[in-house]
């Protein structure tokens, strides 16, 4: 999955450039180092939105966090300007719950943190 960030809004709080974000499969066999050669072959794109089976994610993240002894892991790695995030399903499962929750803990939201309206 590729999410084109570079281009955006920048945000309100934070430094550094903008990155675009690729979410990977260990299995798809992405190389950073080929990304750039395959973000040109894309061209624009189709933008699409798509839904998940939150049940289904809550899952294989609960499995993930269950199996201590035999774990995937979520490597990261920034290279031409994307951040790249790569892993087993389970593991990639249980970041984006991790994601969603802080997500559901952003700025403006009530009774968390950083709510501004205090």
């Amino acid at each position: 999955m590729h999410i084109p960030l570079r281009e955006s809004v920048p945000p309100d709080e934070g430094c550094g450039e903008l990155v675009d974000l690729v979410v990977a499969h260990q299995e798809a066999g992405l190389r950073p180092s080929k990304w750039p050669g395959l973000r040109r072959s894309l061209g624009r794109g189709t933008p699409l939105t798509v839904r998940t089976d939150e049940a289904r994610t809550e899952r294989h993240a609960r499995a993930w966090r269950e199996r201590p002894y035999d774990r995937g892991l979520l490597r990261h790695t920034t290279h031409a300007r994307t951040y790249f995030l790569i892993g087993g399903r389970d593991v990639l499962a249980s970041a984006a719950t991790a994601f969603a929750y802080a997500a559901g803990w952003g700025r403006g939201t009530r009774g968390s943190p950083r709510d501004s309206r205090r």
